[in-house]
Parts: C-alpha cells; structure tokens; sequence
C-alpha cells in the first residue's frame, strides 16, 4: 500500500507542477499503466520530467514512460548504445 501512496503523491506532483489537479479517472489509469514499476523508480522518473518538461501544461504519461524506460534501460537510445 505504501509503494501506491507513494506513486499518488508523485502523480499529484507533477499535476501541481503546472497548477493542476489530476482528474481520478486519469490519475487511475496512470496508477494502473505504473503497478509494475516500483515507487523509487516513478519517482526518479518523474523528477526527471519535472527537470526536463518544458511546457507550461501536464506531460502526457508517454513522457514519463519514456523518463521510466531511460532509466531502466529499455529505451530505444539506451538499447543503441
């Protein structure tokens, strides 16, 4: 329970981030597309995108995925190398 805690409170971060609000139903399935990464690992994810994000709006989940799969890597650039 604590790691889906963890991963609410990173998902309403980056919502706050840009002054928002995550709907429940999306914040949901964004919960349910991250279950299989643990909560260290969305959270580095995610201070990644907050450092690199340079619209002024909520980043769509395929960026975070993308900061997941870099980190992890399972990118295509990290597979390249």
């Amino acid at each position: 329970m604590q790691e889906l805690a963890q991963k609410i409170t990173v998902l309403d971060g980056l919502a706050g981030n840009v002054g928002h609000n995550m709907p429940e139903a999306t914040k949901n399935m964004w919960l349910d597309l991250l279950e299989p990464y643990p909560a260290r690992l969305v959270s580095q994810a995610a201070q990644k995108v907050l450092m690199e994000y340079e619209y002024k709006t909520m980043p769509p989940f395929a960026v975070l995925q993308k900061a997941i799969d870099n980190l992890c890597g399972a990118s295509k650039e990290a597979l390249d190398e």
